[in-house]
């Protein structure tokens, strides 16, 4: 027995696969030689060695590919592989079922996918409900190399590489950064560009891309991007306060030896005696006591606690040229 999705589980007695309801009533029998999990409405078959898209009520139609073997792999919501024939596609597992057959496929995200062939390339992303298709206009000898989010603004991007250059094109608004920076590199979320031997983080935000002006911003080498030496809270000790104890007398408690008949000190009878004594006037010290204290870090003077650098660069149409 599978995993219940949408109200179904696969099950399989002997070599045949059927699927069954959250009660263990047999919904969909026992004849397929293999089966997926259900994602949303319809679920991946086998039947007769060909393959299938089925749906919950158990109406089959033609799973869409050019040939009935192939190399691939099952994800939440689509299939993704290369048939007998070397022809790349990727499949999503909903309503709108569709098949697309490229030259190569390379997969750039848990469901991103760049599809490439002689004359084009797309970008797909392979949604639970729907599949969204993106061409990406790009200028002749162009191509796609990798799909990030633009950190730190968070925009579907792809580098693009034009003549051993890289830029970047941002898929949400069609904006292009040209191709200029001789290298680039994944940092964390998003991907960095190399420009007069530092590396630049691009601002999709403060770029205005209308006149060809992008906003680099570099981490700054001296405090390593952390903006400076952070605080930390520490134990501040308080001396305690003095104060005058005026003069005063007391009773102190002492032993004496009794004396015995012949005159000599006993050396086991005592008996108690009190004398009063004067106390001079004094100061006494209360004890210390400790408090927490917030100490704030040291801004980098380098970058003055930002953190990077931030720097203006303008394309002329062959090249960038640095404003400030």
């Amino acid at each position: 027995i599978g995993e219940f999705k949408a109200g179904l589980a696969e099950v399989r007695s002997g070599s045949k696969w059927g699927y069954i309801n959250m009660n263990d009533s047999m919904v969909i029998p026992l004849k397929f030689e293999e089966a997926a999990p259900f994602s949303g409405d319809t679920a991946l078959v086998v039947l007769n060695s060909k393959k299938y898209n089925l749906a919950r009520n158990g109406n089959l139609s033609e799973f869409r590919i050019d040939s009935l073997k192939f190399n691939y792999t099952t994800y939440p919501h689509f299939v993704f592989g290369e048939n007998l024939k070397g022809q790349w596609h990727v499949s999503s597992l909903n309503g709108n079922t569709v098949s697309l057959l490229y030259d190569r496929l390379e997969r750039k995200g848990y469901d991103f996918f760049i599809g490439f062939n002689k004359k084009k390339q797309t970008l797909y992303i392979m949604g639970e409900t729907a599949t969204q298709k993106i061409e990406v206009p790009l200028e002749p000898g162009n191509r796609i190399v990798q799909y990030y989010g633009w950190a730190p603004d968070q925009d579907l991007c792809g580098v693009t590489r034009v003549n051993g250059k890289y830029g970047m094109y941002n898929v949400s608004n069609g904006s292009e950064v040209p191709a200029g920076f001789s290298e680039f590199k994944a940092s964390g979320i998003g991907c960095q560009f190399k420009y007069n031997d530092e590396w630049y983080d691009v601002s999709g935000r403060k770029s205005d891309f209308s006149k060809n002006v992008y906003v680099l911003s570099a981490t700054c080498s001296a405090c390593k991007g952390t903006g400076g030496t952070s605080g930390r809270k520490i134990k501040v000790r308080v001396e305690g306060e003095k104060r005058y104890v005026p003069s005063s007398t007391k009773s102190v408690k002492s032993f004496e030896y009794a004396t015995l008949p012949n005159g000599e000190k006993s050396k086991f009878i005592t008996y108690t005696v009190y004398k009063e004594e004067t106390v001079p006037g004094h100061y006494e010290k209360e004890p210390d006591t400790y408090v927490d204290e917030w100490e704030p870090g040291i801004p980098c003077t380098s970058c003055k606690g930002q953190g990077s650098h931030p720097m203006t660069v303008k394309w002329t149409g062959t090249g960038f040229e640095t404003i400030h």
